[in-house]
């Protein structure tokens, strides 16, 4: 396998680890909220401003008290440290690995 395929599916493996952290970290929030909206607070997630790391970076630069405790503070905190205590059984492994077998060499060439 080359290298740029190598550092997509390692990519592969970040997102998913990524979205794991967030439906940890949220779950109580979901478990209270419908589909759709679970599905609107997701697709929205990016948006937010401490996702954009403004607010994140005020808070470093003491512009804002941490004593505000702005939603999703501590998750964007500690997502660094998050992901890498955040391990996959290797049967989980196996399974990303061969979905992006599947999606990155198989279905282009089956579309060809």
């Amino acid at each position: 396998m080359n290298i740029e395929l190598n550092l997509r599916k390692d990519g592969f493996k970040v997102i998913f680890k990524t979205a794991l952290l967030i439906l940890m970290e949220f779950k109580s929030k979901f478990l209270q909220m419908k589909f759709d909206a679970i599905l609107k607070f997701l697709r929205d997630i990016g948006k937010e401003e401490l996702f954009t790391n403004k607010i994140y970076l005020e808070i470093l630069e003491s512009k804002i008290p941490v004593s505000e405790n702005v939603e999703g503070y501590k998750f964007v905190k500690n997502f660094g440290k998050s992901m890498k205590n955040l391990t996959l059984t290797k049967d989980l492994l196996k399974l990303l690995d061969e979905d992006f077998e599947i999606t990155e060499t198989l279905l282009p060439k089956l579309a060809n």
